[in-house]
């Protein structure tokens, strides 16, 4: 269902259409995939690069063809990287604020830990306990 409100969202747009992870077993059905867009669908692994070629050959093509057209959209397919990139604003908002109310830097650290957190879970680093402990170690007067 998620699938088919992007395809409803990108309808009428230039757009590539990348199943990522062809590596690994596959839920979708790109058969089904193609009819419902009327796009060719690139079968793409992130992992060992299969697909790459056919990716850069058709942004090339939508490139020197004229069809790709600039504007100023984001689009943000995933609710779980929606609400993380909302929680990683709320966290810089906390740490600009204590920035600018002058407080010390243990004070709004844990705000800029949680931001690095929270952008991590989009592209899959966590924080690993020994940069935390560093980081206290540096900058936190109370650890």
């Amino acid at each position: 269902d998620n699938d088919r409100e992007i395809i409803k969202l990108i309808n009428d747009k230039q757009a590539i259409i990348l199943v990522n992870k062809s590596d690994m077993d596959t839920v979708i059905n790109i058969d089904e995939l193609k009819k419902d867009s009327n796009r060719d669908v690139i079968l793409f692994s992130a992992k060992n690069g299969e697909g790459m070629d056919q990716l850069e050959e058709e942004i090339r093509n939508m490139f020197y063809s004229g069809k790709v057209t600039y504007n100023d959209q984001v689009y943000i397919t995933n609710a779980r990287h929606k609400e993380a990139l909302e929680n990683a604003l709320e966290s810089l908002k906390q740490v600009k604020n204590s920035v600018d109310a002058g407080m010390p830097e243990d004070f709004y650290s844990i705000d800029l830990m949680d931001a690095y957190t929270d952008l991590g879970l989009i592209i899959g680093e966590s924080v690993e306990d020994d940069l935390v402990n560093e980081i206290f170690s540096k900058f936190c007067m109370g650890k």
